[in-house]
């Protein structure tokens, strides 16, 4: 028998003997009652449980990314966002997409009903006044739809931040986060710089500066707390901001035009040397997580090296955070550690 034969005999019969315990096995379960079968789908089903609570536990949130393929916005995680979702995809995008169809239907008949054909005689009329009325009245109509949502939208985009902050027009009170964020070749330097809660209690959050660099993949795979998908997304240092709490962001650069963006947050600001741009947000209670932006503005061949990570806590982490992150910079740490959720969530996995 030739060494393949046999090497193909062997493997029939493992399986056949696997068949022969897997037989033996069900013969005895059928044998001892419907109990057994009971208690073992009860041992499966509680494993089941445990494996996908460990699961669970040992994934960080991850709130706001790029999706492969994805032909809308990211989930919106505050206000802007969801009034930009609001007024451009449920509004006018099928405005816009009603009124292509109505001009794309209108040029096709005009072709068809007035194309050259034999024994018929052209119009020569030039003038309409029914038709040049709808045409210059109706367009006014759309824009006038278009702009007041429009202007509301970058009035409350303007003057959000003071209504949120001191409970205006029928605004709770919120807690006020300062930031200044400068762009460099080719990573982010953040600067915290006040701190305010819904009271006006201040917390001190001087000295926590640090600049965030991409980090590198293998870094990334050899961190059980990170995710390992998030290549070209994740840092080396988390901004952390509490969620429920409006973030202004001061933002600037060092060398050459950046841009500091955010998809889910609806921020996205130009970063301009020797000038000074602000934008803002505030993330909903709920959709606390990490995000990830992106640098938005050619600035060099390592342009798309650029990410943005940012968690976004509830306060009292937030809060919690800060103290071990001033703690660790004055003992010089060049950058802070991840927020306490992350160890937290990797020791309940194991």
């Amino acid at each position: 028998m030739s060494s393949k034969r046999r090497s193909n005999w062997k493997q029939w019969s493992r399986i056949v003997s696997r068949l022969a315990r897997l037989s033996l096995m069900n013969i005895i379960v059928k044998q001892a009652g419907p109990m057994v079968r009971i208690f073992k789908s009860i041992l499966l089903a509680l494993s089941v449980v445990a494996v996908a609570a460990t699961e669970a536990q040992a994934q960080v949130t991850v709130q706001g990314i790029p999706a492969e393929y994805g032909l809308s916005f990211q989930e919106p995680a505050t206000p802007i966002m969801e009034r930009a979702v609001g007024q451009f995809n449920v509004f006018i995008l099928p405005l816009m997409a009603a009124v292509t169809v109505f001009v794309l239907l209108l040029l096709l008949w005009t072709c068809w009903a007035f194309r050259e054909r034999d024994g018929h005689q052209a119009n020569n009329v030039t003038h309409n006044t029914t038709i040049e009325i709808v045409w210059t009245v109706v367009p006014i109509l759309i824009l006038v739809v278009m702009f007041v949502p429009a202007m509301r939208f970058l009035y409350y985009n303007e003057n959000g931040p003071d209504m949120l902050i001191n409970g205006e027009r029928g605004n709770d009170t919120h807690a006020e986060l300062v930031m200044q964020v400068t762009g460099n070749q080719w990573n982010w330097t953040y600067e915290y710089l006040l701190y305010r809660d819904e009271n006006g209690v201040e917390t001190d959050v001087s000295g926590l500066e640090f600049t965030a660099n991409m980090l590198p993949q293998d870094a990334l795979l050899s961190d059980p707390r990170r995710d390992g998908s998030l290549y070209k997304g994740e840092t080396d240092y988390h901004v952390v901001i509490p969620s429920n709490t409006v973030v202004r962001f001061n933002v600037t650069a060092s060398d050459v035009l950046h841009a500091f963006a955010m998809p889910a947050f609806g921020v996205k600001v130009d970063a301009i040397p020797g000038h000074m741009n602000n934008t803002w947000a505030l993330v909903n209670p709920g959709k606390e997580g990490l995000y990830i932006g992106q640098c938005s503005e050619i600035c060099g061949d390592r342009h798309s090296f650029m990410p943005i990570a940012i968690d976004a806590l509830p306060k009292d982490e937030f809060l919690a955070w800060v103290g071990t992150a001033k703690s660790e910079l004055e003992g010089g740490a060049i950058g802070p550690s991840l927020p306490a959720r992350y160890d937290n969530q990797v020791a309940a996995a194991n």
